[in-house]
Order: structure tokens, then C-alpha cells, then sequence
């Protein structure tokens, strides 16, 4: 302070982290490729398989494939539930 003298005091910081509401999953929803580092299927029936290297880049949430624009791609597999 303004006169030359110093007290000690200890506060608490609490971060409260706020995430973004998603949006429900519609019924019927057949497959979701979320691209976490793969591409697997997270309603778990129709897991994908990375091609030619396909990357990963910042999405709006979490990763997204990040296609190159020339031969990268995810195939799935042939399923009735699919078509």
C-alpha cells in the first residue's frame, strides 16, 4: 500500500468449465462418424476405415477429417441398415 507496509492474503480461483449443449440425436440415426482419431461408427454398428492416409484437423467440436483432395477417404462397410 501506500505506506510502505504488505499483507498476505490467500484467495480460491474456481473454473467452472461451460460446454456447449449438443443437440439431441434424431431417432433413426442410421451412423455417426464423430472423426476422433478414427473412424469409427459411435452408435457402434458400422465402423469405417481410414484411406490413404487421412488426417485429422480442428473441428467445431473435437477433430474432423481432414480429406486431401486427392485420394484420402473413409470406406464403410456394405450394410442393409445403411441404405
Amino acid at each position: 500500500d501506500n505506506c510502505g507496509t504488505t499483507a498476505q492474503q490467500t484467495f480460491t480461483l474456481t473454473v467452472n468449465s461451460v460446454q456447449a449443449a449438443c443437440a439431441p440425436l434424431p431417432s433413426g440415426l442410421a451412423a455417426w462418424y464423430r472423426a476422433e482419431n478414427n473412424a469409427n461408427d459411435f452408435t457402434g454398428q458400422h465402423h469405417g476405415q481410414l484411406l490413404n492416409n487421412l488426417g485429422f484437423a480442428t473441428g467445431q467440436t473435437g477433430l474432423a477429417f481432414n480429406f486431401d483432395g486427392v485420394d484420402d477417404g473413409v470406406k464403410i462397410p456394405a450394410a442393409n441398415s445403411l441404405n
